[in-house]
């Protein structure tokens, strides 16, 4: 009735209309919320004493907190309080609203004050001040003496047992307080204890209620199963209310780690490692688990050294075996071990082989004692082959020019190489040769053959010469590339070329002929008819009466016995008779 609104402020967002108003009981000033479209009114403040109502209200910068400062009634206080709605805003005595983490001088009857707001909480140094009806509790009690107490932790510094358990803090005044001190405590940032993970604490402020000496704070810790060493928690006594700081201000807790710390050997990873052997190379890390007294030792052993070799490097030229070196000073510091493949001149395909991480050697009795424990396993590694050529030899027509040749005399041979592989091959030969005698008492000739890359004909062509002892005949001639197996090949079995090309050779040395006469001996001589024989150093077919020319004499009774032997009658007819044959 007659209500009417004194004072309001919008949500940053726009959302809200907050509000005060004696809207439900007649001259007090009340704070309300409602949406900025209508809808339902929500009161916010609480109960207020007589006479008391809203003096002041601040929305927070995110719209979801409002502050104000009210006379509200204590059910657990009979005295007048000025206390904040928010636990994360202060309200001075003045009824002014401040938010958390402010500082400076109280207002009101209480402005020679020198106050600070944490956690909600309103603390002040206490002055002597003209109290005033509405002041609070902490703000009207006063000392007996003249000075306040000091406040001191009791000790610096506390261990704790184990991980497990709780620690307790204490604070002392130097003489009791006719006033509650009151302090926050703050977390030093040379604390090596992490938070909820590592600990947790009770409270975060101290309260030493009035006519007493002492109170505390706990520390409780978390039992976990790391390995992390000793750890701090160093807590600050804050500026202290009615009273000040005293001598010891500062106190750190130690969490003793209780997690024992095993020795070993970490290896990683110890699969899933492929080198090749074309030089590729792949790398794994050696670590200590725990600080040992003496220098550790541990050798490093390639399992198939025709696969891979080790080293410290990448660079390093790599050995079957190596010893890592571990230190009380560098055991944590993880070592690298490198593997580089190796060429083992075989198609292999695929080759799985270990590099064995032995066991630790060392005047450590503890390392010393570890044998064929499971990180020091053998690192399987995979070292697949390089890529290889496939040479393969196809022929040229003509093959061989001429085809027909007598012993001396020249031809030319065409052959081409193809790489039909996936790698480079290096240099090498082609030979040609007689099929019929092989390839080495037959052999014509010898082709150089460069580098000869994936997928790359190269043609030879060369001239020969037939051997001048090399007897009449149809002889074969084969070629072969790489005959001695230099080059490393995915198939080996196709050097030689498929169809050997056909050379015929003759012999074109005419062959000696004997001539002999029945009846007359060497060096005799005879006036009538004789039988002459005619015998051939050689097989032929075309001796022929024809061939022999007979002077002062006639040829008759021409005869063939054999291949090698013919007959003739030779009949003088005159002085000096002589036989020719040619």
């Amino acid at each position: 009735v007659g209500g009417d609104v004194s004072n309001f402020q919008i949500s940053a967002d726009g959302s809200t209309v907050v509000y005060s108003a004696d809207q439900d009981t007649d001259n007090v000033s009340e704070l309300y919320s409602v949406a900025i479209h209508g809808g339902v009114v929500t009161k916010l403040n609480r109960a207020f004493v007589v006479g008391g109502d809203v003096s002041n209200f601040q929305i927070s910068a995110d719209g979801s907190t409002v502050v104000n400062a009210t006379e509200i009634d204590l059910e657990a206080d009979s005295d007048n309080a000025t206390e904040a709605e928010e636990a994360a805003s202060c309200t001075l005595t003045g009824g002014e609203a401040v938010s958390d983490g402010w500082s400076g001088l109280d207002t009101g009857t209480n402005s020679c004050n020198s106050c600070g707001c944490q956690d909600g909480t309103l603390m002040c140094t206490k002055q002597y001040c003209q109290p005033s009806d509405n002041e609070t509790e902490a703000d009207t009690s006063t000392d007996d003496d003249a000075t306040v107490p000091t406040v001191s932790w009791t000790t610096a510094t506390q261990t704790s047992a184990n991980e497990s358990g709780t620690m307790t803090v204490t604070a002392q005044l130097s003489k009791t307080s006719n006033s509650n001190v009151v302090f926050l405590v703050s977390i030093d940032s040379s604390q090596t204890a992490t938070p909820t993970t590592d600990y947790s604490l009770s409270a975060n402020a101290v309260r030493i209620p009035a006519g007493q000496t002492t109170g505390s704070i706990t520390i409780t810790n978390v039992d976990d199963a790391l390995v992390e060493g000793d750890e701090t928690v160093v807590l600050r006594i804050g500026t202290p209310l009615n009273a000040t700081l005293g001598s010891i201000t500062t106190h750190t807790a130690t969490i003793t780690d209780d997690d024992a710390v095993e020795a070993g050997v970490t290896v990683s990873p110890v699969s899933g490692l492929t080198t090749s052997e074309a030089g590729g190379q792949a790398s794994f890390t050696v670590v200590l688990d725990s600080a040992p007294t003496a220098n550790v030792k541990i050798p490093i052993i390639s399992q198939n050294q025709a696969e891979g070799l080790v080293s410290t490097s990448a660079g390093a030229t790599p050995v079957r075996a190596l010893t890592l070196t571990f230190t009380p000073t560098n055991w944590d510091v993880p070592q690298t071990v490198y593997v580089t493949g190796q060429d083992d001149s075989v198609v292999d395909g695929t080759v799985t082989y270990s590099v064995k991480v032995s066991d630790p050697r060392s005047r450590d009795s503890v390392y010393d004692a570890l044998t064929d424990i499971p990180d020091t396993a053998d690192v399987k590694i995979v070292n697949s082959d390089m890529p290889l050529p496939d040479l393969e030899l196809r022929m040229f027509m003509p093959i061989v020019d001429p085809d027909t040749l007598a012993p001396g005399d020249t031809l030319t041979l065409n052959v081409e190489v193809f790489n039909k592989g996936t790698g480079p091959a290096k240099p090498t030969y082609v030979i040609a040769y007689l099929e019929e005698l092989g390839p080495n008492e037959g052999a014509l000739v010898t082709f150089s053959v460069p580098e000869v890359g994936p997928a790359i004909h190269y043609s030879l062509i060369e001239t020969a010469t037939i051997p001048n002892n090399l007897p009449a005949g149809t002889y074969h001639v084969s070629f072969q590339v790489d005959p001695g197996n230099a080059v490393k090949e995915s198939d080996e079995d196709n050097n030689l070329n498929m169809t050997a090309a056909e050379l015929t050779v003759i012999d074109t040395t005419p062959p000696t002929m004997t001539l002999t006469a029945s009846a007359v001996a060497d060096g005799g001589t005879h006036n009538a008819a004789v039988t002459m024989t005619f015998t051939s150093s050689e097989a032929t077919s075309n001796f022929v009466a024809g061939d022999i020319t007979a002077t002062n004499a006639s040829v008759s009774n021409w005869t063939a016995v054999s291949p090698t032997t013919y007959t003739a009658t030779i009949t003088p007819s005159g002085s000096s008779p002589s036989v020719v044959v040619g």
